[in-house]
């Protein structure tokens, strides 16, 4: 090494300097990347957890949604059941008391086409035919209902299903972003690697040429 000049001497420490701040301005640099990337990763993976979480939460008030219509339909068409027995007991009672009725005028010889028997026997159809008449209505009413009921809940099922299929779209895209950052802060590490190989290089040049000359 004593052969080394001045100049030879100032070339080394500025090769060295140079190669260790080269090294320490890309180490810097590429930390604060990889930090951020690594942030950015984990900031997408965890919005593809809550919106897959809000997609099965969806999918399961859907399935709800669906079991509730099944019971509300099942109820109604009890209801209707139960409108239907009615009027055929409505019918049944009116034949019963017309009968009841015509048999007795018969016996008695009372000329049902005019008079008091005409009068009992068309106030019973009448009653009848409005008995008929409210028990039609009601059951409008009932299927009425039935179908605003499952109009209801298929509109909110399907309300359901959009937004979980929406939700699961966007945890797919999620995921995509979260391993696209992560490479990034693979690719960063290599490149901090090669960078900071590449300044030490520079460096272990310089002495390696001191050395040389020293020889």
């Amino acid at each position: 090494m004593g052969n080394m000049s001045s100049t030879d001497w100032a070339a080394l420490g500025a090769g060295t300097t140079s190669g260790a701040s080269s090294f320490l301005t890309s180490f810097t640099a590429q930390q604060s990347a990889n930090t951020s990337a690594l942030s950015q990763s984990l900031s997408a993976g965890l919005a593809g957890s809550q919106v897959l979480a809000a997609a099965s939460t969806a999918e399961a008030n859907a399935a709800l949604t669906a079991s509730q219509a099944k019971i509300a339909a099942v109820q109604s068409e009890a209801k209707i059941a139960e409108n239907d027995r009615q009027r055929s007991m409505l019918t049944r009672l009116y034949k019963q008391t017309q009968g009841a009725a015509t048999a007795t005028f018969a016996a008695g010889n009372v000329d049902i086409s005019t008079g008091s028997a005409l009068a009992s026997l068309t106030g019973n159809a009448t009653r009848y035919a409005s008995d008929l008449a409210t028990n039609s209505y009601n059951k409008a009413i009932l299927q009425y209902e039935s179908g605003v009921t499952q109009n209801s809940y298929g509109l909110q099922a399907g309300m359901y299903n959009i937004n979980a299929t929406y939700d699961r779209s966007m945890s797919s895209y999620y995921n995509v972003l979260s391993d696209y950052y992560s490479s990034t802060v693979k690719g960063l590490g290599e490149t901090l690697l090669t960078s900071g190989l590449s300044g030490l290089g520079s460096g272990a040049s310089a002495v390696s040429l001191a050395y040389a000359k020293g020889r």
